[in-house]
């Protein structure tokens, strides 16, 4: 199983690193769990406290993802509102990144809808 956590500018640190230590521990137990990180186009990305992260992916070379998580928290509430919310199928997935078109990409591929 490959879970994925999105990055983006101003994501709450504790949104992203709290599901990573939960599913890092359980990748000790389950071998064949992967866990990887992915931003919009892959550049560093600085939280909203100042932790800088790289990830390891963009949506253009991220590999199929079985889960991915989508943090929350103030500044992914902020950013959305500055860009304006929508709901939809290709729906802003904060930090100004938007879901890869699902024929092209293969990150959102097998997402539940």
């Amino acid at each position: 199983m490959r879970v994925g956590i999105l990055l983006f500018d101003e994501v709450e640190e504790l949104d992203f690193v709290g599901p990573l230590e939960v599913f890092g521990v359980t990748s000790k137990l389950v071998q064949s769990l992967v866990i990887l990180t992915l931003s919009k186009d892959g550049k560093p990305i600085t939280g909203r406290y100042g932790l800088k992260v790289q990830p390891d992916h963009s949506f253009t070379d991220c590999p199929t993802l079985d889960l991915l998580i989508v943090p929350g928290g103030k500044g992914a509430r902020e950013r959305g509102r500055e860009e304006g919310e929508h709901h939809g199928e290709d729906e802003d997935l904060g930090g100004g990144a938007e879901a890869p078109d699902r024929g092209e990409r293969k990150v959102l591929r097998n997402r539940p809808r």
